[in-house]
């Protein structure tokens, strides 16, 4: 979502998670073709329910593919994103959102 204003790291808050999943151990997945995928919330609020659908299908296929087919627990940094997908999402997955880290 952005920096907090006067913050002397300029790291984006999903460079740091990242960051600190390592440090502790952990490996870290991301989705082939990442930038471009969307749970489609943006296109849901202004009615493009199409778009909005096409959307969270492809997050829900690219995190199906790199959880291993539900195997692995995905880890999304966006509350809101978290709880559309899993309303929306029909493949079974372990959703997590990260934390608050202020």
């Amino acid at each position: 979502m952005g920096n907090e204003v006067g913050s002397e790291d300029k790291r984006s808050l999903t460079e740091v998670t990242i960051t600190l999943l390592k440090r502790a151990g952990y490996s870290v997945i991301l989705p082939q073709k990442l930038p471009s995928l969307c749970c489609g919330m943006p296109y849901d609020s202004k009615g493009m329910n199409d778009i909005a659908d096409q959307k969270s299908q492809e997050l829900q296929a690219a995190l199906w593919q790199a959880s291993q087919e539900g195997k692995i627990p995905v880890l999304m940094d966006t509350s809101p994103c978290s709880k559309l997908s899993k309303e929306k999402f029909e493949q079974s997955m372990e959703i997590h959102e990260r934390p608050d880290l202020s």
